[in-house]
């Protein structure tokens, strides 16, 4: 075998962190890709790295086979990057033209595999087959596997935490999806063309390599034992024999128990993994910036381990003794992490930032403060874990290819089971705790064999050398000495029963306020699901992933009914209805008070469907039982594409901007996608909640709502001062909003019963309380901010910033709808024989009932005395009155 001189290790350290950086910003671009399609971002996340791992656990078997054919390895690493590199783009751009050309029931059913299988796998696995290339290349003897293949896997970890971040954030903030996924494509590329350059260096002749191929060469007979240099001590002598290829590994161990320890570290590694996922989306929300946060840190933490083994092994550190020392330690950091998960859920000091660059820094802050002395253990467990069990051979790259083989097959079955099967098993808090109890059993089993490899001949032991001695073997004897293996063996019992006893306790809720308590919970791949009541007041909420509130009973009835009610008051008679984001399902069965011929109830989270179904019955129960209605989970926006009919109205309910799976239903072609469905005078309304909102994030709903319905008016739901509701109801035609089309439906039985319920259905004039004005007719209207689209999702990066003082709620949400509708013009509606200036008195009269609403709430930093507050509550309610005598409201009807 010829090699080309060696660059320095600097060099390639940053070649392997090249390699990284481009292929985890792919990864990264891909999970967003797959976001698009599934909803959830963690969904996403654990398909995509699923898929990863398998592919590149295939590569990595074919690539330990060529390796040993291999004359250049690094040319082959150089061309193999930049085939995968090239395979990534393609397929990327291939994957856009399929979206819409399959059929829209197989994203449904098939949507998040398929979209993974075709996007990650085939370059994946190339960048699988190159890999033992570079081991091949970098690693040039057993006793090198940690010192110096700790610097190739840390270095390669680096780059990939960089990556994750530039492919999160910064490049698509910049460049937009399209042009950030070329270029971290072109950096993986560049990676492998200065590979390939190197490799084409002179080769002069160099003894050295002479000698150790002859090394190699005698190495290879079965009846000598290859004498190894062993500056670090972990063996003066190796029975010859990869534990692939024969029936023991390094030092004796047995082959079948090395492969189940490889695959062991991936699985649980992986599946901490995405159980970190989900415990970041406890504490800050579901955004892009939590969920490349962990895999940043993860990652990272992953490459500070690697390069602290390769540190410990050169200052002659044990193997034998470190391994299951590091792995008891993350077992116990495990058991207890749910203790300071729940603490770090309930502090408000993990704030986001304004500045997508500010956010990004932040959270990845929070990220590794939280999580990154757990993923440095487990990067110091995989090279530990390679030098002791991975078999003497003369191709490193070989056993390298297939050892990271074993480890991602184990990886990509326990990023799915974590995600999957654990979680939904035993709830979030007590998969944590397996997982730290797998780790224990990871630590005994390593032991065991430990003790099976030196029990089964005294050759063995002597072959263990002073490892076997670290680990209380005696050299005469062939067994361990009972003082040093006991503390082993008992400190793993010990780690055992901690988690065993953690197991048993009772469940812990998270994300309680005063007054409020869980009367049920469940588990399932999008986090965990409760569903609360407060007692003070009796309402009832669900609780997802304890940041969360979706719907509620009590006072918050009248703005979920008025989100289906105020569509459909302005809809056609018979109008077949979808409604995305069911919650609790109060807002699709209030759809039935009026006459509907078809309702489809869309909900992502199939544990929020259960709870709707098992506590919110008094409430609902109409959606589970009237056959008009059809319950489907799944993404709002894939269901949408396999509907069969054209819609007369479509309801999207309060989306969340901080989440990056519902930031995508905001999109300019999510709304398209949607225009498109509507029927002939069809409406589509998409409610927002304003609260959750600053000037900036709902200035780009708007203006790109505008850009996508000719014809849009903004409503609102109630006049709640701390949680305003609008809504925005668009069509391809004008909108009936005179006053001889509105008595005509307030006069039609089904809103007649709900009149004593709506402020807004006593007359027309009352009906034209509910109109914000229209969009199109804003002044200062939205045009100043761009639009959110799929291939620049503004709002993915902007709805999670923090916003506590510049909310759109009491005054500035005032100002902020005050100053842009106070006009009588209606372009987009269709008036009839109103004149525009007969709406009018009824919009500012809102506008004062809002403000009289304003002054009468009380919040914590009120210090106004309860006479002023009064007085004040009663002036605005004078002048609301003043504006439009005949729409006089109670002051019950201000409020929640």
């Amino acid at each position: 075998m010829s090699h080309s001189p060696r660059p320095n290790a600097v060099l390639l350290a940053c070649l392997c962190g090249l390699g990284g950086f481009g292929t985890l910003a792919l990864e990264t671009l891909w999970i967003r890709e797959i976001t698009v399609r599934s909803g959830s971002t963690v969904v996403a996340a654990s398909l995509v790295v699923s898929v990863f791992f398998l592919a590149a656990a295939a590569g990595n078997l074919v690539g330990a086979r060529l390796v040993t054919r291999s004359k250049n390895p690094l040319a082959a690493y150089g061309v193999l990057e930049m085939l995968s590199a090239g395979l990534a783009i393609a397929l990327f751009f291939l994957a856009k033209g399929l979206w819409r050309v399959l059929p829209p029931e197989w994203w449904v059913s098939h949507g998040g595999w398929g979209m993974a299988v075709l996007l990650v796998a085939p370059p994946s696995f190339f960048a699988g087959v190159s890999f033992p290339m570079l081991g091949q290349f970098f690693v040039t003897a057993p006793e090198q596997r940690t010192a110096a293949g700790g610097i190739l896997y840390g270095g390669n970890l680096l780059g990939a935490g960089v990556g994750v971040l530039a492919g999160a954030v910064i490049l698509p903030w910049y460049l937009g999806i399209a042009a950030a996924f070329v270029t971290a494509g072109l950096a993986q590329a560049v990676g492998g063309l200065i590979a390939w350059q190197l490799s084409r260096r002179p080769k002069p002749e160099n003894p050295r390599n002479s000698r150790r191929a002859s090394t190699i060469k005698s190495a290879r007979s079965p009846q000598s034992p290859a004498r190894l240099h062993d500056p670090g001590g972990s063996c003066k002598r190796a029975e010859v024999g990869g534990y692939f290829s024969s029936g023991t590994g390094f030092c004796g161990f047995p082959m079948v128990g090395s492969v189940v320890i490889f695959a062991g570290c991936g699985f649980l590694a992986l599946a901490v993994q995405g159980l970190l996922l989900l415990w970041v989306k406890q504490m800050m929300q579901g955004s892009v910036y939590a969920v490349s946060g962990v895999l940043a840190a993860f990652i990272l933490g992953l490459g500070g381990g690697a390069l602290l083994a390769s540190a410990l092994r050169r200052r002659g550190v044990s193997p034998l003794r470190a391994l299951p020392t590091f792995a008891l330690i993350c077992a116990l950091g495990l058991m207890f992490f749910p203790l300071a998960g729940r603490w770090f859920t309930g502090l408000e000091a993990l704030s986001m930032g304004t500045h997508p660059m500010e956010m990004m820094l932040r959270t990845t802050g929070w990220s590794l403060l939280v999580l990154g002395p757990f993923t440095v253990l487990l990067g110091v467990i995989f090279p530990l874990t390679w030098e002791i069990l991975a078999g003497e051979s003369g191709h490193q790259g070989q056993s390298l290819g297939r050892i990271i083989a074993a480890n991602k097959l184990g990886a990509a079955l326990g990023m799915w089971a974590g995600i999957f099967v654990v979680v939904p098993g035993w709830g979030l808090q007590k998969a944590t705790i397996l997982l730290g109890v797998g780790y224990a059993v990871f630590a005994g089993a390593f032991l065991w064999l430990s003790w099976k490899a030196g029990s089964r001949s005294p050759g063995a032991m002597r072959i263990m050398g002073r490892e076997a001695a670290s680990h209380g073997v005696s050299h005469q004897r062939g067994a361990f000495r009972p003082w040093r293996f006991g503390f082993s063996v008992a400190g793993c019992l010990v780690v055992m029963g901690v988690g065993v006893f953690q197991l048993t306790r009772p469940h812990v809720p998270m994300g309680l306020r005063e007054s409020e308590r869980e009367i049920a919970a469940y588990s399932g791949a999008y986090g965990p699901v409760s569903v609360i009541e407060n007692d003070a007041t009796a309402s009832r909420s669900i609780l997802l992933n304890t940041q969360q509130r979706l719907n509620g009973t009590g006072r918050a009835l009248s703005t979920q009914h008025h989100q289906a009610w105020l569509p459909l008051l302005l809809a056609k008679p018979a109008p077949r209805v979808a409604a995305i984001g069911m919650a609790s399902g109060i807002t699709s069965s209030a759809i039935l008070d009026f006459p509907v011929s078809e309702v489809t109830a869309i909900e992502l989270v199939p544990e929020v469907v259960q709870a709707a179904k098992d506590h919110f019955r008094p409430w609902n129960d109409r959606i589970f039982s009237d056959p008009r209605v059809r319950v489907v989970v799944g993404d709002g926006r894939a269901v949408l594409r396999t509907l069969t009919s054209p819609m007369d109205v479509m309801i999207c309910d309060l989306l969340f901007p901080e989440e990056d799976g519902s930031a995508n239903l905001y999109s300019r072609d999510f709304l398209i996608e949607a225009r498109q469905s509507l029927a002939p005078g069809g409406l589509f309304c998409l409610w927002l909640p304003a609260y959750q909102l600053q000037p900036q994030t709902a200035g780009l709903i708007l203006r790109t709502f505008a850009d996508v319905f000719p014809n849009a008016i903004v409503l609102r739901a109630n006049f709640d001062p701390i949680q305003p509701v609008i809504g925005l109801l668009g069509s391809k035609s004008a909108i009936p909003i005179g006053r001889e089309f509105l008595a005509e439906r307030l006069a039609t039985p089904e809103v007649r019963a709900l009149t004593a319920q709506s402020p807004f259905f006593p007359s027309p004039d009352h009906a034209w309380l509910a109109i914000v004005g229209d969009l199109h007719a804003a002044n200062p209207g939205f045009a100043e901010y761009p639009p959110t689209t799929d291939n620049h999702p503004l709002m993915t990066w902007l709805g999670p910033a923090d916003l506590d003082d510049r909310r759109l709620v009491g005054m500035p949400f005032a100002k902020w709808i005050g100053q842009r509708f106070d006009h009588p013009q209606f372009p987009s509606a269709n008036l009839g024989e109103t004149p525009p200036t007969e709406i009018l008195p009824s919009l500012r009269a809102a506008n004062f009932y809002f403000i009289a609403a304003v002054a009468d709430s009380v919040i914590p930093s009120d210090t106004r005395p309860d006479d002023v507050r009064i007085s004040q509550f009663l002036r605005w309610l004078g002048r609301a009155r003043e504006a439009n005598p005949g729409v006089a409201l109670p002051a019950d009807a201000l409020g929640r």
